[in-house]
């Protein structure tokens, strides 16, 4: 195979894998887009079967939940914020790094007037059932 013919293959290959990376996302979003929350402050950034990544834009707060089979880690990008993992309470800046185990309630309170923007990476794939809000 010449290199003219090895190159558009290649560049064909390469807009057949982002096509199916692009549809990953929208399948993620469109699955967590029925909580307003959710469908406006987060960008899905990879999925498959083992892990799920979003960069998170928090305005506000984030009530206390947790999930039944998720293992949750959260890079904090920019802002700082009150959060809350079990029964520890600390405040979260640029930099820290936040693992949550299934079933730990937890909770963000936003100290900054921009948002505090995280990189949450879920743990099996995250499709956004296994949220249980606490009272």
């Amino acid at each position: 195979m010449n290199s003219m013919k090895k190159t558009l293959l290649l560049t064909f290959l390469l807009v057949i894998i982002q096509l199916v990376n692009a549809q990953a996302k929208i399948e993620v979003l469109k699955t967590i887009e029925d909580l307003s929350f959710w469908s406006k402050n987060v960008i899905p950034i990879s999925s498959d079967t083992n892990c799920s990544s979003f960069l998170i834009r928090v305005k506000d707060e984030v009530k206390p939940h947790y999930h039944d089979y998720h293992t949750e880690h959260i890079y904090v990008v920019n802002g700082t914020a009150t959060v809350n993992v079990g029964d520890s309470v600390f405040k979260a800046k640029p930099g820290d790094l936040i693992v949550i185990p299934p079933k730990t309630v937890h909770s963000v309170k936003v100290h900054t007037l921009d948002s505090f923007e995280v990189i949450s990476i879920q743990s099996p794939e995250f499709k956004g059932k296994d949220r249980i809000w606490v009272e």
